[in-house]
């Protein structure tokens, strides 16, 4: 096969879910590859994220309460909605807002579906063996934890030794 050619002719899927390890904690879980995907030089090309928040009605009693989510290249940001960081990929959060009086507001609910597929090249290109998605709710009650499940849609494609270090020296963001 050719450097440079993506591998798949059709999108394959790949499932992430994290639950927070304690509430209100922040908590990665790293997407696991195929051993092949892990040895040769590889990018992930992801076209389209969905992802579903899970225990809202037991993590959000009061106005305030949240949880951010985000799909990032690295487990080591902080906080998840600085968006300065080039490690993110794309954040996302549920918010509860009450309007006076409890139980009068609304559940602010973010994105669930994030398309790529309008950028150059039909989508976000990542390295392929550090994709990891990062969850961290805010006003959860006692052992209440937040998690969150990610589909996402992606092809493969091979790149040479100093494409692949270019796509990870990439991940910079231009700020003014």
């Amino acid at each position: 096969m050719a450097v440079g050619k993506t591998k798949d002719a059709f999108a394959n899927i790949a499932f992430l879910t994290v639950a927070e390890s304690a509430a209100n904690t922040l908590t990665f879980a790293q997407l696991q590859l195929t051993t092949t995907l892990m040895s040769e030089k590889a990018a992930l090309i992801i076209h389209r994220a969905e992802f579903n928040l899970n225990n809202i009605n037991s993590c959000f009693d009061s106005t305030s309460d949240y949880c951010d989510l985000a799909l990032t290249v690295s487990d080591r940001v902080t906080p998840l909605y600085d968006l300065s960081q080039p490690e993110i990929l794309f954040f996302a959060r549920t918010q509860r807002q009450d309007f006076g009086a409890a139980a009068s507001g609304f559940l602010y609910d973010g994105p669930r579906i994030i398309d790529f597929t309008n950028l150059p090249g039909t989508g976000l290109i990542v390295p392929a063996d550090r994709l990891y998605i990062g969850i961290k709710s805010t006003g959860a009650p006692g052992a209440n934890v937040q998690s969150v499940q990610m589909r996402l849609y992606y092809t493969v494609k091979s790149i040479a030794t100093d494409e692949y270090w270019e796509l990870i020296e990439a991940r910079r963001v231009m700020t003014t």
